[in-house]
């Protein structure tokens, strides 16, 4: 790769657009030269952020490199094209930063927006690369072969890097080697080695937990003969399977012989218990048939004494009986009763209503009599009055017709005349049907405006909300480009300062950390502005704050404004479908005609006006008329009603009486009778009287439970003697027979067949678990026997990955992957270096056999004396001489990335500072290995401020330092 040309615009220190033109050096030494803080840095970190999107070090992203001498209407960016072997490509980056608007403020003056970060890449055929940011990146990497960390280890050198590479420890070039070389495959390998080998170890202390507690469940008896064996085995801390299985076996068989032994004592046992069982079953049996023959004696008796009582039930049963049969004629006697007297209420309530409603009849006859004579005398005068109202009602009709009729012949008259006019008027433009239509188009629009009004009462309030998250969005804008600038300006003094505050720690004798010189003879003074690194943070701090803020400030202000947007969008829609009406003004002529018939309308409306007027006066007379007509005769009419209906009623009610008086004489007669009929049955079937008669009778329930009673007694009574028979049969000739004896033999028995159940139940349960115990014993012992053969593999690869092996140099993979690197590393910078110092040393790398066992080592670096013979450490280096091995192992480096990367052609490189450490015959050594390295084909680039350089090298990129940003140019 080898840069072409190079465009800034408003990056860094440079405000205006610059450009720099490689292809007038092409290829060979060239020196950037300028003052401290003026950006010679600054066009490497270029090239860095156009193909990355990143700069040197990592030290500011692209967001910060907006130039603070540029104007707001300056655009920020990059644009490098650069070559890749025949291939030619451009590109162009630009980062997020704050631009000038399109937009007008209130004021005039142009508002400010957010400009969001862009890359774009164009191909050799001049097509550009389609894809997003991060597409465009991969792609960078894969046409370079290389990713921005190893572009910037390949193609820049700065001092300070490598000064820190060549005194840094075995671990601290691990982890930049690691970084370089991509070997973190290694360490994931030393790392899964570890796992394995803590995940085998891990299982060995699982199996070995699960087998002790499996051992502890072993249960072995007191009396065992080989319990003391077994506890041997158990009390060891790794379980010996070859002697504890055999064991645990024989403790099984002994257990298993113990329990046939307890198994035919219990056997034994249960039989004589059997024994004791049946007889205690037959005298148990026996004694039992006496109990029962006892109880039902005793049963037996005492039915007889109830005997009495049962005979007393059954004559109530016979009694209740016979009082069923004269119930029948109660009941008959007691209905004749009831139809009776109810008789005698319906003929008392008749006479009791016909004797109130009489003297009502009377009064409601006089009231019609009187409604009668007073609608006789009103209803002539009435029906005189409506006849009167008609006539006067035909009078002004007449005159109302009359005037109607000169209305009409007016009209006529004007009609005639308007006709005539028209046809003299035939050009006028006025048309009442246009005009109708003018009309009804004007109202629908008026319509629609009064519609349109309330939209435009809606946009006055979003514009109102889009004016204030405006004025929000302008003033977070402000407060942003404030901090902004303010941080830019302490970033860039800080920068500019650099020189100061290191000149402040410069010591006579000691070198340069920048240039490398012994002698300090013009140390840059600290000006009153510098900045703290506190403050340059502190502010950075400040501007990513108010940069949230405008961010948030600027989506409530794009919504707001869509809305705005959308309704304004809405209202123009709208209003283009609304045209005014222009009205033509109507002819003379034509305006005589409209007054005239005005006037003619007018006495129109008069004459019907009248009209309306006596119709509605007639009107009103004649409904009074006939309302009280009306009334006259309804109110005789409900009255005449209501007395005819009384009277009907009065009539219905005395012949219902004369009805029930005649009924009434044929109930008593059945009264009576059924009386007598009562009383004679209660005598035929033998009560003393109706009391007597009443205490016998019984109800359903009553006599169903009394007759229950007796048939259980009954039943009973015979059971129970059938029962003595039986068993007075069954224990003829024998007695009862004492059990004690037999339940205290059978209660020794079953303790003793308990106790022996109990200890077979403990011999089966031990000879289960034991069995149990030992399966598992046996699977738990051959996957012990594979683990322990993974865990001697594992631990020994982990081990020897993991730089653990006892008695070897704490070497672990990756280190000794990087190590082969490292030593390629010190090859390559050996070719340079031994030509730099005319053969006087050379890097080193430490042999494993010195590094020793302690700590972590494998990448230490020694300089080897060719005029001693002897090894030293690196860090005993001169200024000078540390800078030349510096050198040498970042061109190494370089070589051996660009070798690793495969086919990477990297043309171009970069050298920051370093040379004034060194003395002239060294320097010019240094320029002569940079030619080589140059040749004819790669471009090498010095940064430094060192006089000599100048003269030394003709080819110089002069940067200029300004109060309106820096400058470039060529000087060859």
């Amino acid at each position: 790769m080898k840069p072409l040309r190079l465009e800034m615009s408003a990056f860094g220190s440079y405000a205006a657009e610059t450009k720099v033109d490689f292809t007038a050096v092409n290829h060979g030494i060239f020196l950037i030269a300028g003052d401290t803080g003026a950006g010679k840095t600054t066009i490497y970190d270029a090239i860095n952020y156009a193909l990355y999107d990143k700069t040197s070090g990592n030290q500011r992203d692209g967001n910060m490199m907006r130039s603070q001498y540029a104007a707001l209407d300056v655009p920020t960016f990059v644009k490098l094209t650069f070559n890749y072997g025949s291939n030619e490509y451009t590109i162009i980056r630009n980062p997020e930063y704050i631009r000038e608007s399109k937009r007008k403020k209130a004021d005039g003056t142009n508002d400010s927006a957010a400009q969001k970060a862009e890359v774009s890449l164009i191909m050799p055929d001049g097509s550009e690369f389609i894809g997003k940011k991060v597409d465009i990146n991969k792609k960078i990497v894969d046409i370079i072969g290389l990713d921005a960390n190893q572009f910037s280890q390949v193609v820049m050198i700065a001092q300070g890097d490598f000064l820190k590479l060549l005194h840094a420890n075995s671990d601290d070039r691990k982890i930049i080697f690691s970084k370089i070389f991509n070997t973190k495959i290694y360490w994931k390998i030393e790392e899964e080695l570890k796992y394995r080998f803590k995940r085998i170890y891990g299982k060995l202390e699982d199996n070995n937990k699960e087998c002790r507690i499996i051992i502890n469940n072993v249960t072995v008896s007191e009396d065992s003969m080989h319990i003391d064996s077994f506890y041997g085995c158990k009390e060891k801390l790794e379980p010996d399977f070859e002697k504890l299985l055999p064991l645990i076996k024989e403790i099984i068989n002994e257990q298993k012989a113990s329990q046939k032994i307890i198994k035919k004592k219990e056997a034994d046992l249960q039989t004589h218990l059997d024994e004791i069982n049946a007889q205690l079953k037959a005298a148990n049996d026996l004694n039992q048939l006496f109990v029962q023959l006892e109880n039902s004696n005793r049963k037996l008796l005492k039915l007889k004494e109830q005997k009495p009582f049962i005979d007393k039930k059954i004559l109530l049963v016979n009694s209740a009986k016979k009082a069923e049969k004269v119930f029948v004629f109660e009941e008959r006697y007691r209905n004749g009763k009831k139809a009776y007297d109810d008789g005698a209420t319906r003929i008392a309530e008749l006479s009791r209503w016909i004797t109130a409603n009489q003297s009502i009849v009377d009064e409601k006859k006089s009231s019609v009599e009187i409604l009668k004579h007073q609608k006789d005398e009103e209803e002539p005068n009435l029906q005189q009055i409506i006849a009167r109202i008609d006539s006067v009602i035909s009078e002004d009709k007449n005159l109302l017709k009359n005037r109607f009729n000169a209305g009409n012949n007016i009209d006529a008259r004007a009609i005639k005349t308007l006709s005539e006019l028209r046809e003299e008027y035939q050009d006028c433009k006025f048309d009442f049907a246009k005009m109708e239509a003018d009309v009804t188009e004007l109202t629908a629009k008026k319509e629609a405006l009064s519609n349109l009004s309330k939209n435009i009462e809606v946009i006055e309030k979003l514009n109102n909300i889009q004016k204030r998250d405006y004025q929000k969005l302008d003033d977070a804008i402000g407060s942003y480009r404030s901090k902004f600038q303010e941080y830019e300006k302490f970033y860039e003094t800080f920068l500019s300062e650099q020189a100061g505050i290191l000149a402040i720690g410069l010591k006579e004798g000691e070198p340069c950390p920048v240039c490398g010189s012994m002698t300090h003879p013009n140390k840059t003074p600290l000006s009153a502005a510098a900045v703290t690194q506190e403050q340059v943070d502190r502010a950075k701090k400040d501007r990513d704050l108010q940069e949230g803020l405008r961010d948030k400030a600027n989506q409530a202000f794009q919504i707001s404004k869509g809305e705005y947007d959308k309704e304004l969008d809405y209202i123009e829609r709208e209003a283009k479908k609304i045209v005014a009406i222009n009205f033509v003004a109507d002819d003379k002529g034509f305006l005589l005609i409209s007054q005239k018939f005005e006037e003619f309308s007018k006495q129109l409306i008069s004459s019907q006006y009248q009209l309306e007027t006596a119709k509605k006066r007639a009107e009103k007379y004649r409904i009074e008329a006939n309302q009280r007509l009306q009334y006259l005769n309804f109110k005789f009419e409900e009255e005449s009603y209501q007395y005819q209906k009384l009277v009907s009623e009065l009539e219905a009610k005395n012949g219902a009486r004369d009805n029930e008086k005649a009924n009434y004489t044929k109930l008593e007669e059945e009264y009576v009778l059924s009386q007598e009929h009562y009383r004679k049955s209660i005598v035929d079937n033998g009560f003393k009287d109706e009391n007597d008669y009443k205490l016998s009778k019984k109800t359903e329930d009553e006599l169903e439970y009394i007759l229950k009673e007796i048939e259980v007694f009954k039943e009973e009574n015979i059971r129970t003697s059938e029962n003595v028979l039986v068993l007075t049969k069954q224990t003829e000739g024998k007695s009862v027979i004492e059990v004690d004896s037999l339940l205290e033999r059978q209660k020794g028995i079953s303790r003793e067949k308990s106790e022996i159940e109990e200890r077979h139940r403990i011999i089966y349960s031990s000879v289960q678990q034991n069995s149990d115990a030992f399966n598992k014993l046996e699977s738990l012992a051959g996957k012990r026997e594979n683990l322990k053969r993974e865990y001697e593999n594992i631990s020994v690869l982990s081990k020897t990955a993991n730089g653990n092996l006892a008695g070897s140099a704490k070497i672990d993979f990756e280190t000794y992957v990087l190590r082969q690197y490292f030593r390629q590393i010190i090859a390559a910078a050996n070719k340079r270096l031994i030509k730099m110092v005319s053969n006087q040393f050379k890097l080193q790398c430490r042999n494993i056999d010195e590094l020793g066992g302690q700590g972590s080592a494998g990448l230490d670096l020694d300089i080897f004396s060719m005029v001693t013979n002897s090894s030293r450490d690196v860090k005993t280096l001169s200024g000078g001489e540390s800078f030349m091995a510096a050198l040498s192992m970042a061109l190494g480096l370089a070589d051996v990335i660009q070798n690793s990367a495969g086919a990477v052609h990297i043309e171009t490189m970069f050298i920051d500072e370093g040379f004034g450490s060194l003395d002239d015959e060294s320097r010019e050594q240094a320029i002569m290995i940079l030619n080589e390295l140059a040749g004819n084909n790669r471009l090498v680039g010095i940064i430094s401020h060192v006089t000599e350089l100048k003269e030394q090298i003709d080819c110089k990129l002069i940067v200029e330092k300004s109060e309106k940003g820096s400058r470039i140019r060529w000087s060859f």
